[in-house]
């Protein structure tokens, strides 16, 4: 029974660490050198959205996401969001006026759905540019999101 329960604990704590994993920046930016990301890296980025540089420090992150469905309605007090779609379609809404918004993280909130605002059709080579405390969303999505955000800190 004990060796069941040790077991089951070292499963847990190994799913945890590669839930872990995911999440974590993929490299880390250095002051006196470049930072590079292979062709291969970029493609296993892409594969299954990662965050590639989010450290203490730096006035950006950067990330790849995927997006299979709608999301909530985002904003974002401290970050300007750039969006450049590498793949896929959707259907985003700018401005307005966030519905039913809480607050979620330090200076993130979220919600149902915005009311006005602009409406933009997303598809590979667009880049939409979403400044800090504008609310934004994915109301629907045509075909699985690919995309690379770049999150430049407000001045």
């Amino acid at each position: 029974m004990r060796s069941t329960r040790f077991t089951l604990l070292a499963l847990l704590l190994c799913a945890a660490s590669v839930g872990l994993a995911q999440t974590q920046p993929l490299k880390k930016v250095e002051q006196d050198k470049a930072t590079f990301f292979g062709a291969s890296d970029m493609a296993q980025a892409f594969a299954k959205g990662a965050t590639l540089i989010d450290q203490p420090g730096l006035n950006f992150r950067a990330s790849t996401g995927r997006r299979d469905t709608p999301g909530q309605v985002e904003v974002h007090t401290g970050w300007t969001d750039l969006i450049y779609i590498t793949g896929g379609a959707a259907t985003f809404v700018t401005g307005g006026k966030m519905i039913n918004g809480k607050t979620t993280a330090p200076g993130e909130m979220r919600g149902d759905h915005i009311e006005g605002g602009q409406t933009y059709h997303l598809e590979k080579g667009s880049l939409v540019i979403i400044p800090a405390g504008v609310p934004h969303w994915f109301k629907s999505i045509e075909t699985p999101i690919v995309d690379y955000v770049v999150k430049v800190q407000k001045q």
